[in-house]
């Protein structure tokens, strides 16, 4: 219950949106993903964020949905890329994959190895150069709609 209380104040004291309540009423108790690494259990419209051990990722088919082994989990979270050869850094998942258009999904690679797979926000594109999620607009191609030469310049060919 404390734990529950203190997730809540976080929540109010960074200005974040409480998920758990959509036109101001409570959504169904339950787990709702957050990220491929977080999810959000809702308890009568009081958030709170669970964090995934490594190695492991939500699963929304697991009863009850929460954390699982990556392998049991389908695209995208459950998804192992390739990081051979590639630098420690986040990568944009350049195709469309399940549900996801391209470029809103990232991974991230450290010592050639996987380490998971997440989500830009709603409307903003992973940005290569920045290794953040951006905006489209602010963002170069192929992820984004950018080609200002300025903006553009020197960024990493990754797809």
């Amino acid at each position: 219950m404390i734990l529950l209380y203190v997730l809540s104040v976080v929540c109010v004291a960074y200005g974040q949106d409480n998920p758990c309540v959509v036109d101001g009423e409570n959504v169904e108790d339950g787990h709702y993903l957050i990220t491929c690494k977080s999810y959000v259990w809702c308890i009568q419209g009081t958030p709170a964020v669970v964090e995934c051990p490594i190695g492991e990722v939500y699963n929304a088919d697991k009863d009850p949905p929460g954390c699982d082994d990556k392998g049991n989990v389908g695209a995208p979270c459950g998804t192992e890329r390739d990081c051979a050869g590639r630098s420690d850094g986040w990568y944009p998942v350049c195709e469309a994959e399940a549900g996801w258009d391209e470029c809103e999904l990232f991974y991230s690679c450290v010592g050639e190895t996987d380490m998971g797979t997440e989500q830009c926000p709603d409307g903003l594109v992973f940005d290569p150069k920045e290794e953040v999620c951006n905006w489209p607009a602010s963002t170069c191609v192929p992820c984004g709609t950018s080609v200002d030469e300025e903006i553009c310049a020197d960024v990493p060919d990754v797809c």
